[in-house]
């Protein structure tokens, strides 16, 4: 038999997820796949994976997972208190943000999170499960890939997980890491992907297509105040409560495509943040468009945080696109660097 884990409890909403699935639009099937690619890539190098390499995303409360092998992992993403049960009953922290072995008889008990809301989880070799229209990911809304993770559920990992925990192993010892007598850890760790100020936001934007059939006095409701993160929220979208904006006079409009941070204005005047399970089209007002590097901190906002939108010119959105891209590749050679493997 291959190598394995065991999820003992499930946490609040545990899913597999990898990189999702492109070219499905015109199915009405939208890409999924973990809300922070990013940190979902991340966490795959840090154990020596590919990129695109399957591995879990967890929500608000995290699982127990059983390792009865020895397993190089990583968690990425928000601050989680995490821990490793050993075999003979003691007890560490887990360190966040870097690779970790985990031994042969260990378990990883992931509680709540304390700053954000998400957190992605690899492990050497990634999660082999089944391929379903070119990914292994999970999408909840279209019933496409597994279900959510129930307790006791056994996933098998891929089989390169037993001979890439050997290398992170070796690279972890000639690096002299960190040895907390009983696990190895490197000493050196990425940044928090949370901001200052957390668990309040900043949101960037571009006008949408229908910002424009907004009375001034509208637009003003709409971005001068602080949106809470209502409790309705999922992987389809962001559902925000404030003071709703009049939308009585508003002309209907046909139903169009829609993307990841499109935001809609349903009838109760609302504003609703489309994540990666939404829907292809949609018939409600697209009010703004939330520009692509803000879509690690919309995967972070749980019940009760709050945001203020703040509109942008477009050469400003492409610009921080653009930076955002050179950092993530600049933290991604450094990861590779450090490890001194090649993706």
């Amino acid at each position: 038999m291959g190598e394995k884990i065991v999820i003992t409890k499930p946490g609040m909403l545990t899913t597999v997820q990898d990189l999702g699935r492109e070219g499905f639009l015109g199915d009405a099937l939208s890409r999924g796949g973990a809300l922070d690619t990013k940190q979902m890539i991340y966490a795959n190098l840090l154990v020596g994976n590919e990129e695109t390499d399957a591995g879990l995303e967890i929500t608000g409360l995290g699982p127990s997972i059983h390792f009865s092998q020895s397993t190089c992992i990583a968690v990425c993403g928000a601050t989680i208190n995490a821990s490793l049960l050993f075999a003979n009953g003691k007890r560490n922290s887990l360190p966040l943000n870097r690779p970790v072995i985990a031994p042969a008889g260990s378990t990883v008990q992931l509680s709540e999170c304390r700053f954000g809301f998400r957190v992605w989880m690899a492990f050497a070799g990634g999660l082999d499960t089944p391929t379903v229209l070119r990914s292994r990911s999970s999408h909840l809304a279209a019933e496409v890939g597994l279900p959510r993770i129930a307790a006791n559920t056994e996933i098998a990992l891929g089989e390169n997980s037993k001979k890439r925990t050997a290398y992170a192993k070796t690279r972890v010892l000639q690096q002299a890491g960190h040895t907390n007598s009983m696990f190895l850890t490197h000493s050196w760790s990425l940044k928090s992907a949370l901001p200052i100020g957390w668990p309040r936001a900043e949101i960037l934007a571009i006008k949408g297509r229908h910002f424009h059939i907004l009375p001034s006095d509208q637009q003003a409701t709409l971005l001068e105040q602080r949106w809470k993160i209502d409790a309705r929220s999922n992987r389809q979208g962001i559902a925000l409560a404030g003071n709703p904006i009049d939308t009585k006079k508003l002309p209907s409009i046909l139903s169009e495509p829609v993307r990841f941070g499109t935001v809609q204005l349903p009838p109760g005047g609302k504003p609703y943040i489309l994540l990666g399970e939404h829907q292809t089209t949609g018939g409600y007002p697209k009010i703004l468009e939330i520009i692509q590097p803000m879509r690690p901190l919309l995967a972070q906002l749980a019940p009760g945080c709050e945001i203020h939108f703040k509109v942008i010119e477009f050469d400003q959105a492409l610009e921080l696109g653009q930076k955002s891209e050179r950092e993530f590749s600049l933290v991604r050679d450094v990861i590779l660097e450090k490890l001194k493997t090649t993706a």
